[in-house]
């Protein structure tokens, strides 16, 4: 198997090391509560960077870098490669060849790599179903960043948002039009998602601000940012 993978404390470009003779994980490796997943697109993340240089390496065991993905299930704890029972009484979510994705628990990374890698296995409480509509290159970086983005619906209250539903329309109705709404670091993971979404909700009155980087300001702008503020 393929993995990206260090054994020592460093920079990226120090410890980093793609490598082809890692072993991959079986269905049959496969813990209750666990799913086996094929990886198609991981987030890059600058943290990394900093806890690859900060946190010291105790044994030489490889560590995968990063926590976000998207890919292809291969085996649920329940099920084999070809989704027949091996017996266990433990119900799946999931199935073979469901396209998903998710995010580590950093809280889990204690007991599980990262995803840096072809085959990884984690909790399947860590993973949940792809969107038809998303890309799987879209859904990588929503593990984490589309989490905190859903801190944004506080602004709902804040706008006095409000879902007006009519049979099996259901659409957003914002009181907040003509509202100025500040969105610091818009070109983030967590910013893009928040521009495209405050610009819905103060409507084509409203005006979303947001500050970036000066080479990141057109795309903050075609976002749907009025107005960008720059740092050199």
């Amino acid at each position: 198997m393929k993995a990206w993978a260090y054994t020592a404390r460093g920079t990226p470009s120090q410890v980093l090391k793609l490598r082809h003779d890692l072993p991959q994980p079986q269905p049959t490796d496969l813990l209750p509560g666990q799913v086996l997943i094929k990886i198609s697109h991981v987030a890059l993340f600058a943290p990394t960077v900093k806890l690859m240089t900060l946190l010291p390496h105790f044994n030489s065991n490889p560590w995968f870098p990063e926590h976000e993905f998207s890919g292809i299930i291969i085996a649920s704890s329940n099920s084999n490669i070809t989704g027949q029972a091996v017996g266990t009484t433990i119900s799946s979510r999931f199935r073979p060849d469901d396209a998903v994705f998710g995010m580590l628990d950093p809280r889990a990374a204690r007991d599980f790599n990262g995803v840096l890698a072809e085959y990884v296995i984690l909790p399947e409480a860590t993973v949940v179903r792809r969107p038809l509509n998303a890309k799987p290159e879209e859904a990588a970086g929503l593990g984490g960043s589309g989490c905190t983005a859903i801190q944004f619906l506080e602004l709902c209250k804040l706008l006095k948002i409000e879902r007006d539903v009519n049979g099996d329309d259901e659409k957003i109705v914002s009181t907040g039009n003509g509202k100025r709404v500040l969105i610091t670091a818009g070109s983030s993971g967590t910013g893009v998602i928040m521009v495209q979404l405050a610009k819905v909700l103060v409507g084509k009155e409203g005006r979303v601000v947001a500050t970036c980087s000066e080479k990141n300001s057109r795309l903050v702008r075609e976002l749907g940012a009025d107005e960008v503020s720059t740092r050199h």
